[in-house]
């Protein structure tokens, strides 16, 4: 799983989904990535790290400018690999390939040209990866490979969708894990 975000950091409900997100599919969960940005991808660290201890390998994907870097690492013997610094787009579309599912939590609800974070989104759905989009609201939207992109208002309604679609529940976690 690939963790991708701004530098302003996760709001309020953006970190609620996004725990629920962990906790639904944590038996299942083995690996996340992200870009060792300050902001989403430092404060995922530590939520992944808080929720999961040491079950969960982490993949640090550097930047070459350490101006925005948060310098995440080994700490309590957590099982971390920190690959070498490259570009900010040349890093994420490493992370991509080392991911088959993307979470990307934005500080725009609008798709922005100039973003990392939506130049990631963007590859991610060009790719036909399963993309998790979680809103500075706490809403999220999802994008099964093939599949329209549809909103969520809420986790509960998230579930309700689910039971709902025509693809089956378990295929979907499965997925998205």
């Amino acid at each position: 799983m690939m963790v991708i975000g701004n530098h302003h950091g996760i709001t309020v409900g953006q970190k609620m989904s996004f725990k629920k997100m962990l906790r639904t599919c944590e038996h299942r969960l083995t690996d996340v990535c992200h870009g060792d940005g300050v902001g989403v991808e430092a404060e995922s660290h530590a939520i992944v790290r808080e929720h999961f201890r040491q079950r969960v390998r982490i993949h640090i994907f550097p930047p070459e400018d350490d101006e925005l870097r948060a310098h995440c690492g080994n700490e309590d013997g957590e099982e971390v690999r920190v690959y070498n610094p490259t570009s900010y787009l040349r890093r994420e579309k490493d992370m991509l390939n080392a991911s088959n599912v993307v979470i990307a939590l934005p500080f725009e609800s609008n798709e922005k040209v100039r973003s990392v974070t939506w130049a990631s989104i963007r590859h991610a759905r060009a790719s036909g990866r399963f993309l998790c989009i979680i809103y500075p609201d706490g809403s999220i939207q999802m994008h099964k490979p093939n599949q329209k992109m549809r909103v969520v208002k809420s986790y509960d309604t998230l579930k309700k969708a689910r039971k709902a679609a025509a693809v089956a529940t378990s295929f979907e976690e499965e997925r998205m894990c």
